[in-house]
């Protein structure tokens, strides 16, 4: 069954955030992250002025195992699927994308050296530092 495209928010696609796994379809169904962190990603996309990358949205458990993400991912429908990986070009585009994150009351910021981790994940506030994978 073939995909469907469609617009999740005025500047992201579906198909940018459905799982990257080359074997994951879904019955042709693919999921997106969680419509809290997407209106979150837009408003820090809409304030910042630039396009941002997602260059991780979605993961299906197999996929997740795959790139060494962690046990409970929140990237991973059933673990909550509110999570989103943002391409950092610069030093620059990091800081303002945590800035805003932090602003816009993001739960949780991984700041790794490639990209920025952001989730809706329940409980305190968490701003912790990461690798990429």
């Amino acid at each position: 069954m073939s995909r469907v495209n469609y617009r999740v928010t005025a500047d992201f696609s579906a198909a940018e955030l459905w799982c990257l796994c080359a074997d994951c379809d879904r019955g042709g169904v693919q999921t997106v992250p969680s419509p809290n962190i997407m209106t979150l990603l837009q408003r820090m996309r809409d304030s910042m002025g630039i396009p941002l990358r997602v260059i991780d949205g979605v993961r299906c458990a197999k996929h997740n195992a795959s790139v060494g993400g962690a046990a409970g991912s929140r990237h991973v429908p059933e673990n909550g699927g509110d999570a989103v990986d943002v391409e950092c070009a610069d030093s620059g585009i990091r800081y303002h994308l945590v800035a805003f994150a932090l602003a816009y009351g993001v739960p949780f910021v991984e700041v790794c050296p490639n990209h920025v981790h952001l989730d809706a994940r329940p409980g305190d506030p968490r701003l912790i530092t990461g690798t990429d994978h």
